[in-house]
């Protein structure tokens, strides 16, 4: 699993753009698959409650991204060449002191840029569900993504794009994040 800085990918905030595609024909890879990473300042979600302060009794609850594995595979749709991209990973939850109800429901994106030009191709957001049962207070989740197609161009491979994944942050929680790494 690689990590990348959000300085790199500032750009996913605003952008929404999403792709979903449905695989018409399938073939061998015939090139690299897009790297898959988790963004760095978005792999940890801690929410406060917001009426208080933000102390170790002030979180609802930490949320945490990790074992990412990506696979991929080529074909057409409508005529266009596709790289299929299917991510696994791991959704961590801990409740904090301060939760306020159960099951909790925790928002990540998963965006297709262009490393070079850090354009967006592709940005979706998801949520993965958190319940909790009796006195369980940490829970992992694993989450998929069946299918990405990314359109790519003839001659070129999917290693041209990258996919990353990441909690769906306010700009204060990236803070926080960017904090608790010092």
């Amino acid at each position: 699993m690689r990590l990348v800085s959000l300085s790199a990918v500032i750009v996913l905030a605003g952008l929404g753009a999403c792709t979903s595609a449905l695989e018409s024909m399938t073939v061998p890879n015939v090139g690299e698959c897009p790297q898959a990473t988790i963004l760095a300042e978005a792999v940890d979600a801690t929410v406060f409650n917001s009426a208080t302060g933000r102390d170790l009794p002030d979180i609802q609850y930490q949320a945490h991204l990790s074992d990412l594995e990506s696979t991929c595979d080529y074909g057409r749709t409508r005529g266009v060449r596709m790289a299929y991209t299917r991510l696994n990973f791991n959704v961590s939850v801990d409740l904090g002191s301060a939760a306020m109800s159960r099951p909790i429901d925790v928002p990540y994106f998963v965006a297709v840029i262009v490393p070079e030009t850090q354009t967006v191709l592709i940005r979706e957001v998801f949520t993965v569900r958190a319940a909790f049962e009796g006195n369980t207070r940490s829970v992992i989740i694993p989450d998929h993504i069946g299918s990405i197609a990314i359109p790519v161009s003839e001659g070129a491979d999917g290693g041209a794009y990258e996919v990353i994944i990441g909690f769906q942050l306010t700009p204060e929680q990236v803070e926080f994040n960017r904090a608790s790494r010092h």
